[in-house]
């Protein structure tokens, strides 16, 4: 059985994937139409085998730059998330977390995201490799980094309230 908080967390999540999509390669509509648009755009992206680094409906002119946008939609998706739902609600202002992208189409493409000083994640895979079988798989991977990431997150910022407090 699954926690409420959890199948929360990935409705939440989806709809911020969602969300990144329709922003970057699909329509910014409300309407019921545009929605099932984007969510087969998602599909394409995301779901099933991939034939190739990035779905040839989705290339431009550069390869690395289309695949860093694939990986950038799922990770900033994440990365949105986290900010509003812990970082705003722990008081935490003026503070961002950053996704680094170095793609490649011959090796894993890798990705880093940091808050300050620490590493949230590091993230290794192939760009046609990046995908899921199912929405429900593509959704607990979503969970799955929100929650490492989150729980890094956690450890950075108490070891910094134990530091400051032993230096008064």
């Amino acid at each position: 059985m699954e926690y409420p908080k959890r199948k929360a967390l990935k409705q939440a999540l989806y709809e911020a994937l969602c969300r990144q999509v329709s922003e970057t390669y699909g329509i910014r509509s409300k309407q019921k139409k545009a929605q099932r648009e984007n969510e087969e755009i998602l599909k394409r992206l995301y779901l099933g085998p991939q034939d190739s680094c990035v779905p040839d409906s989705f290339l431009g002119d550069d390869l690395l730059y289309d695949i860093q946008t694939k990986y950038d939609c799922f990770f900033s998706s994440v990365r949105d998330l986290l900010e509003t739902e812990y970082l705003e609600t722990q008081g935490i202002k003026d503070a961002w977390i950053s996704i680094w992208i170095d793609p490649s189409y011959e090796a894993d493409t890798d990705v880093i995201v940091t808050f300050q000083s620490a590493v949230l994640l590091a993230h290794h895979s192939e760009a046609w490799n990046f995908a899921w079988p199912s929405v429900p798989a593509l959704v607990t991977a979503l969970t799955d980094f929100y929650e490492t990431m989150r729980d890094v997150l956690i450890a950075y910022l108490w070891e910094g309230i134990r530091y400051e407090k032993k230096r008064f």
